[in-house]
């Protein structure tokens, strides 16, 4: 042993020193071992905010008890629980954030003794889904108001409306308030049958939309189509729509001045552009006005739990017919 002993200043009154030196010697015994690692540890995302962990229950070396856990988060050297039992729940965590931890064993010894820590991660889930508005009321449109027939090809991503006009919802005539004024034709008694319009909007990520909103104002029918696959059929007869087809019923207020709501497959969106396109038929040659607005709304994020699709049902037998 050697000890260097230092003065406060250079003009110091007084030193002074001592020492004494102990020891216990012996072979350990169990209750000084360590318990041994829990065993098994996992860690699962419960949401996204909470991960549970669980662990098998560890053994002392040589006939001490164990008395506990310790959990540590992410390097931590503070546990941040001890527990007697074998899981936790760690909650009050961050969305779609990876977190890390380590469990120990400790005796009941004393000092006690704490084993070898057993290590497992996981990510919470993502966080409620976010809303997004990919079309406003009262949007630009591009429209096609010239009583042709336009076919099928307007309906889809690759059709170029360069040489459409355009214009703000609502569009139409005849009810009053509209702000793009469409025409019927030269023939008041004998208008147009069906008008057309097409709006782009962009997906970032179409694997991230969660669901789809669209809401439709419309008179007297429409159908509408997302990137080109039909999606909504509104007061329009079943079959094969043509230019020339009328509306299942002529309608008047309220229906006319009622937003619909349906929901949408997400699946048909594709990243980057996306098209909704509207045909919009009146119930008679001769009606007097003509209306059209949309909306389109989703939300987005990674599936949470609450999200996920059941499991698939098992193979079911056939009823019998008689």
């Amino acid at each position: 042993v050697a000890v260097e002993v230092h003065q406060g200043s250079a003009g110091s009154s007084d030193l002074s020193f001592d020492l004494s030196l102990s020891a216990t010697t012996g072979t350990p015994t169990a209750d000084d071992l360590p318990p041994d690692p829990p065993g098994g540890l996992s860690a699962t995302a419960f949401s996204d905010t909470q991960i549970n962990l669980g662990w098998t229950a560890s053994a002392d070396n040589g006939g001490g008890v164990v008395a506990g856990y310790n959990i540590y988060r992410n390097g931590g050297t503070t546990p941040i629980a001890t527990v007697t039992g074998t899981s936790y729940s760690d909650t009050g965590l961050t969305a779609s954030t990876l977190y890390s931890y380590s469990v120990t064993a400790f005796d009941n010894a004393v000092p006690a003794n704490e084993s070898a820590a057993a290590n497992a991660s996981a990510t919470t889930l993502s966080g409620p889904p976010a809303a997004v508005t990919y079309i406003n009321t009262g949007s630009s449109w591009s429209y096609l108001d010239n009583g042709s027939n336009a076919g099928t090809a307007w309906r889809g991503l690759g059709f170029n409306d360069s040489g459409w006009a355009s214009g703000p919802a609502r569009l139409g005539y005849g009810n009053g308030g509209e702000a793009t004024l469409i025409s019927f034709g030269p023939n008041a008694a004998n208008k147009y049958v069906t008008s057309y319009f097409r709006k782009n909007f962009t997906v970032a990520d179409a694997s991230q939309v969660q669901s789809l909103t669209l809401d439709l104002l419309r008179d007297d029918g429409a159908v509408v189509y997302l990137n080109g696959t039909e999606v909504v059929r509104s007061n329009m007869p079943g079959g094969s729509i043509g230019y020339t087809t009328l509306s299942a019923t002529a309608i008047g207020e309220p229906e006319e001045s009622t937003w619909y709501t349906f929901s949408v497959n997400p699946a048909l969106l594709v990243n980057g552009t996306n098209v909704v396109a509207v045909e919009v038929h009146p119930g008679s040659a001769g009606s007097s006005d003509l209306s059209f607005d949309l909306s389109l709304t989703g939300t987005t994020g990674p599936p949470t739990a609450a999200d996920r699709p059941p499991a698939p049902p098992g193979r079911r037998t056939p009823p019998t017919v008689t």
